[in-house]
């Protein structure tokens, strides 16, 4: 018995909570998946303003190497640069900040080359009290830590 309550606890104070990479080969895509996606809660249970009233709607595919993400970004971006022609007075320090959002990104790609992206659609609370809906895309890292979230 104190031979079994040794080794569980030499097993507990052993374990380690963040998920190491040779570790990520040896799970499933299921398992990767969720890992994940409770990664991304992890963000947002950090961040939002009521993390009680969080809810998800809808998750996306995991992406490996998310070219999409800047795709997407750099739409974004010329559809802000199309809509200031027209009035050109309106929209520069949001088009200031998307395009820092933008390096950012490319700065995160170009010195990682294992990245994932995963989209998520969800509900919380805003400062006020009241419900918003938010449609996000999230960058991972090779441990998929959050390193990076846009709207969509």
């Amino acid at each position: 018995m104190k031979r079994l309550l040794l080794v569980l606890i030499l097993i507990a104070g052993c374990s380690n909570p963040k998920v190491e990479f040779s570790e990520l080969e040896q799970k499933s895509e299921k398992q990767i998946v969720e890992i994940a996606k409770d990664s991304v809660r992890e963000f947002l249970r950090k961040r939002l303003n009521d993390p009680n009233s969080f809810e998800e709607v809808a998750w996306g595919e995991l992406v490996e190497n998310d070219t999409i993400y800047l795709y997407n970004a750099i739409n974004k971006l010329n559809g802000m640069m199309e809509k200031n022609q027209q009035n050109p007075l309106s929209g520069f320090e949001a088009m200031d900040k998307e395009l820092e959002k933008l390096v950012d990104s490319l700065t995160i790609v170009k010195k990682q080359s294992n990245l994932y992206a995963i989209r998520l659609k969800y509900r919380a609370k805003n400062a006020y009290g009241g419900v918003i809906s938010y449609d996000n895309r999230f960058l991972l890292d090779s441990v998929f830590k959050v390193i990076n979230r846009t709207e969509q």
